[in-house]
């Protein structure tokens, strides 16, 4: 691996957006094969892909998770609003950790995800904090979506995000974005390419996520949710916000708790690498 990696390119067909993704139903075994052939390695034994509604044409939910398994945010007891509590360890960092960055990129990112919600009628919000100022998040504050930072990976990954799910509750406590600094040879990532890396991880946050079935991903090189950076994407396409209202558009299996469960909860990853241009 050269010290400036490159990173795949979008696919160069030129077609139109919807037609494009049309090929997904006529050629979806061939479409696979380029998620089998990325640095992660998704789940196996996919289940049969529902078509998307009528109205998400371009959703690949069904195709990046199971319908009766779907992981998402939802509003606490009486509170009509989604909050998102986000908890920054910007304490226990590897050597070139950037806080003023971050603390930039953190919210921007989110925002990117959260003003589809917001344009769709949902109330959501935020409570970013960062341990550096405030300390951990007490145990009984209900679900807490972690940020964390690391020096590197030991293979070819430059993100994960873990779930912790409580079956018995049908709810996650916690979850957890991982974000590598550095690929596993110790180059440093450039900053494009970490905040890349951070928007796909949110979307495995907000729900784009598989306990069981399906890959957790989009079968699109032009989607953010690709499983591999594609140099040209840092911000969402149209088929990334049409299936992120997709999945708030249901109702989930496992919402966030509202407070922390007394059951221990059973940890699912999902892992974002990349892959350099041969």
């Amino acid at each position: 691996m050269t010290q400036n990696p490159q990173y795949t390119q979008s696919a160069p067909w030129g077609l139109p957006e919807l037609f494009r993704r049309s090929l997904r139903v006529l050629g979806r075994t061939a479409l696979l094969l380029v998620v089998f052939d990325c640095s992660e390695d998704p789940q196996k034994n996919l289940v049969n892909v529902e078509p998307p509604p009528e109205g998400y044409p371009l959703s690949y939910l069904y195709e990046a998770s199971n319908s009766n398994t779907l992981v998402r945010w939802t509003a606490q007891g009486a509170d009509p609003a989604i909050n998102i509590h986000v908890a920054v360890d910007d304490i226990d960092v590897p050597a070139g950790f950037n806080s003023s960055f971050w603390a930039n990129v953190i919210p921007a990112k989110l925002d990117m995800w959260l003003d589809v919600l917001r344009q769709d009628g949902h109330d959501v919000t935020t409570n970013i904090s960062y341990q550096s100022k405030t300390g951990p998040p007490p145990a009984d504050s209900g679900a807490v979506l972690h940020i964390k930072f690391q020096d590197k990976f030991d293979s070819r990954v430059a993100g994960t995000t873990a779930i912790d799910i409580v079956q018995i509750n049908r709810c996650f406590t916690s979850e957890t974005v991982t974000l590598a600094l550095r690929d596993s040879n110790g180059t440093t990532y450039p900053q494009f390419i970490t905040s890349t890396v951070l928007l796909h991880e949110l979307g495995h946050a907000l729900g784009i996520f598989a306990t069981s079935g399906q890959t957790a991903h989009s079968p699109d090189s032009s989607d953010i949710m690709f499983p591999t950076i594609n140099i040209n994407q840092n911000g969402l396409s149209a088929a990334d916000r049409q299936t992120i209202r997709h999945l708030y558009s249901m109702t989930p299996r496992y919402r966030s708790c509202a407070t922390a469960p007394l059951a221990k909860p059973t940890t699912y990853i999902v892992a974002a690498g990349y892959r350099p241009k041969d």
